[in-house]
């Protein structure tokens, strides 16, 4: 029945052209479970005369970092989401999530396997993320650097073991072409560190490989309502292989393919003030990585983006820019599954400094560096193969924006850049992007605030994606929110994992440039009483206060709960008519009117309040101050909020 209803939900969101291309791929899926891989075994045409991706030895800032985690992992040794240090025995299983216990089936076809059944097979994204295989640069930098045996051992016997367990179209590791294309970019970066020091029949298997994942994603692309960041990622994989690998027959065929794709998505899938339509600060990120990478490696091979593109990329740099605070520390707004595109010690660094980093020496943009901040080593490397120089520091600097009209984010705050820096990130955009808004949180009119760079009211995150329905809804949907709950409902309707069907549109009504913005959306218009929620926050310089305005426009009787989810860091000292809230760097001082029924949750499950998610399938418990009201009619809920330093 689940399975029925999944499938009712997702048709339901489909346009009858995608419905006709869907019954397409079904049909050429049962041709492809019949093909010979032997057909797919083809020669490059240019082994040899392929242009160095890597110029001459490779910088790294933190090379001892680098051995360290490249001897960890010749024992076998990993890092997968909550898994941390995780040995997994002399031999990896590439089919097993080592979470759950759970193996998914090795010998099926592909396009058989339902990899969102977590009873069958665990959590897919456990299995996914080794065979991404981002650690092989690591191995393969390791061995750049020292030539030491051991690593070029342990590289070659890796990749021979996923060769050797990943025949073509067997196993869920053929069953999505992201996957295939993040492992693309991964092969590539090792291909141009260490391939002349390959065997000979491993070089050619590997070659083989290589092939048939350019066969497939070229033949199975995230289209229609799929075509988010998925089809970027698949295109930038693509791209990679086609343009710095040994060339294929279809080689320069796909590369064009994958190019004119990367441009078109590339302007379709973020909005003119640089905000990607998925409304998920992590996969801004993550589309960041795989255009800049694109853009890198086709400047080198000879294939260059246009000036639009690069100018896209500046703007979606400019955001994240906008919303990092003092230290460094960006809000979790919507989705967030920790999923990189490569592992070059960005992601202990901070992956959205890293790209702010490069940003800077890409684009010349002072403002993009945070001072006395080292490089990172993926900037570092990623110069290295763009040939821009990080010895001179770029000298301009624009002026800082705090208003994405498309995004629908907006920024307040005051002392900016300093110390006693207030910063709050207000969110009025749309859910998510294309019909099923598959990223997206129903979180209009929420904010994150920091102070001192200290986050005090937080997004909690995201926690899970396909093992855990019942979680999973709680993180994405209002209550995990710092904005107000009707009647105890979402205001936009989930009808799956990565679903939406109704949803709440979000509009400005008015900003004043870092002290005033004020927003409302109609998620509420659904319920038989119909209500609009209208939000105004404001700050007051003089008397250092924060005001939070809250209408709720209705005719009858409704209960509403204001939240403010709390930083775990923090310590709560509760009084009748306000909160004291402890951050580390002064006191946050939370007043309420008396009319307001107080709750506090921490790890409660009954409801779900009270929970954080710093990464990945890891949750801790944290304070949610509640704020309910039974109304009749219209009304204003008002809370006030001040920070004092010490």
């Amino acid at each position: 029945m689940k399975d029925i209803g999944f499938l009712y939900n997702r048709l339901k969101l489909m346009s009858a052209p995608e419905i006709l291309y869907r019954f397409k791929q079904k049909a050429q899926d049962l041709s492809e479970k019949t093909l010979n891989p032997k057909r797919l075994t083809i020669e490059p045409l240019s082994p040899t005369t392929l242009k160095a991706l890597i110029n001459k030895d490779v910088e790294m800032g933190s090379f001892e970092n680098f051995i360290l985690k490249a001897d960890l992992l010749c024992k076998n040794t990993y890092d997968i989401f909550a898994l941390k240090n995780y040995y997994i025995s002399d031999k990896i299983n590439f089919h097993k999530d080592y979470l759950s216990g759970l193996t998914a089936d090795p010998n099926k076809y592909s396009k058989n396997i339902d990899y969102r059944n977590s009873s069958k097979i665990g959590d897919v994204k456990y299995i996914w993320e080794l065979n991404r295989q981002l650690y092989m640069p690591i191995i393969a930098i390791a061995w750049r650097k020292t030539s030491k045996r051991k690593y070029i051992d342990r590289f070659q016997f890796l990749l021979k073991e996923w060769i050797d367990q990943n025949p073509f179209l067997k196993g869920v590791n053929w069953t999505s072409s992201l996957e295939l294309g993040i492992r693309l970019i991964n092969w590539t970066i090792c291909w141009h560190l260490l391939s002349d020091n390959i065997e000979t029949d491993l070089k050619q298997r590997w070659l083989t490989s290589i092939y048939q994942h350019c066969w497939f994603i070229s033949r199975n692309f995230s289209l229609y309502s799929s075509a988010n960041n998925h089809l970027i990622g698949e295109a930038a994989g693509l791209f990679a292989a086609c343009s710095a690998l040994p060339k294929f027959k279809n080689s320069e065929i796909w590369r064009e393919k994958a190019y004119n794709i990367l441009l078109r998505e590339c302007e379709k899938q973020n909005y003119n003030d640089g905000v990607n339509k998925e409304q998920a600060v992590s996969y801004q990120q993550f589309v960041l990585d795989f255009l800049l990478i694109s853009g890198i490696i086709g400047k080198v091979s000879g294939k260059s983006f246009p000036e639009e593109y690069w100018h896209k990329l500046e703007k979606m740099l400019e955001y994240l820019a906008s919303i990092e605070n003092i230290s460094g520390v960006f809000p979790q707004i919507g989705d967030e599954d920790f999923g990189y595109v490569v592992n070059l010690n960005q992601i202990d660094y901070g992956p959205y400094r890293s790209l702010l980093n490069t940003g800077a020496y890409i684009f010349g943009r002072k403002d993009f560096l945070k001072n006395n901040t080292a490089l990172d080593d993926k900037t570092l490397f990623l110069a290295n193969i763009g040939r821009f120089d990080i010895r001179k520091e770029p000298e301009n600097t624009k002026k800082s924006v705090f208003r994405f009209d498309d995004g629908g984010y907006y920024i307040l705050g005051t002392s900016l850049g300093n110390e006693h820096e207030q910063k709050l990130v207000f969110d009025c955009g749309p859910l998510g992007y294309l019909s099923i808004a598959a990223h997206g949180h129903a979180d209009s009119l929420s904010f994150y605030f920091s102070a001192g760079g200290k986050a005090v009211f937080v997004d909690p995150g995201t926690y899970a994606y396909h093992s855990n329905s019942e979680w999973r809804n709680y993180f994405r949907g209002t209550s995990a929110h710092n904005t107000v709950v009707v009647d105890s409902c979402d205001q936009s309707v989930i009808c799956g994992n990565f679903m939406w069907s109704q949803k709440a549109q979000s509009r400005l009504l008015e900003y004043d440039e870092l002290v005033k913005v004020k927003g409302t959306h109609n998620g509420y218009q659904r319920l038989k009483d119909k209500v609009r929620h209208t939000r105004e926050i404001s700050y007051a310089n003089a008397a250092n206060q924060w005001l939070v305005i809250d209408e709720l426009i209705c005719k009858k009787e409704h209960t509403a709960d204001v939240l403010y989810h709390i930083h775990p860091d923090c310590r709560l000292i509760v009084f009748e008519d306000k909160v004291l809230i402890e951050f580390g760097k002064g006191i946050c001082i939370l007043q309420f009117e008396k009319d307001l029924d107080l709750f506090i949750h921490y790890g409660d499950t009954e409801p779900h309040y009270g929970w954080y998610s710093p990464s990945y399938d890891t949750k801790v418990p944290s304070k949610t101050i509640r704020l309910r009201k039974k109304f009749y009619g219209t009304t204003k809920i008002v809370t006030r909020f001040n920070i004092k330093f010490y």
